[in-house]
């Protein structure tokens, strides 16, 4: 039985960061690294990570490589993350910092089979798709409520993004505009950054994956 084998059936890498705001709980690269440690030593062996920028087609990505090497066992899982040349409130080190963190995480998922599925519990309907009784009821005459007024997207936007800790200072000093002078695209950004926010990440980062078209778990 391999070194790598034996690790991906120990670990054990709990979500132990926790969004008070979206309440859930998440894991990150240095949570993986904490509960590995234990079980390299045990085993004397050794997780290396590593980074390189490819480029592919006519974009930069950034390369995480983890490999682990126990004797003459060498094993080895990558992952990529769009790396872009430039980022509004944001320099280069910045930039290369948050790919290389969210690839390395997912290269170290990739490599110890860290699985990120729902407990069977949180899916459970607990009875409810059993087929209730249809209950026949006359139709009943209702009264047309008045139209309410459409809601403001931008205030709409802010009470979601609130939920995440994310002000309306920190969206104008990051697009450098009045948050009314938004355009579309920015928009677009904030609301694809969401999925990000509930994930962990911070704002700068969430802004930087949404930008990037990358997916997260």
């Amino acid at each position: 039985m391999s070194v790598l084998s034996i690790i991906q059936s120990k670990l054990n890498a709990p979500k132990n960061q926790y969004n008070s705001f979206g309440k859930y709980n998440y894991r990150s690269c240095e949570d993986i690294l904490l509960a590995l440690k234990p079980l390299l030593a045990e085993h004397q062996a050794t997780i290396l990570l590593s980074d390189e920028v490819v480029a592919i087609g006519n974009s930069l990505f950034l390369k995480a490589t983890a490999t682990l090497k126990c004797g003459d066992e060498i094993e080895t899982a990558s992952a990529f993350a769009k790396h872009p040349l430039e980022k509004k409130g944001m320099d280069d080190s910045q930039i290369t910092g948050a790919a290389s963190s969210y690839a390395r995480k997912y290269a170290l998922n990739g490599l110890f089979a860290i699985d990120d599925n729902k407990d069977p519990d949180a899916t459970n309907q607990h009875g409810q798709n059993t087929p209730q009784k249809i209950q026949r009821t006359q139709p009943q005459v209702q009264q047309t409520a008045p139209a309410a007024p459409p809601a403001d997207p931008i205030d709409t936007m802010l009470k979601y993004l609130g939920a995440f800790n994310v002000t309306k200072d920190m969206i104008e000093k990051y697009f450098n505009c009045p948050i009314t002078a938004l355009a579309q695209q920015q928009i677009a950004t904030l609301r694809a950054a969401s999925k990000h926010l509930k994930a962990g990440e911070n704002f700068a980062n969430a802004i930087l994956m949404a930008g990037n078209g990358t997916e997260n778990n």
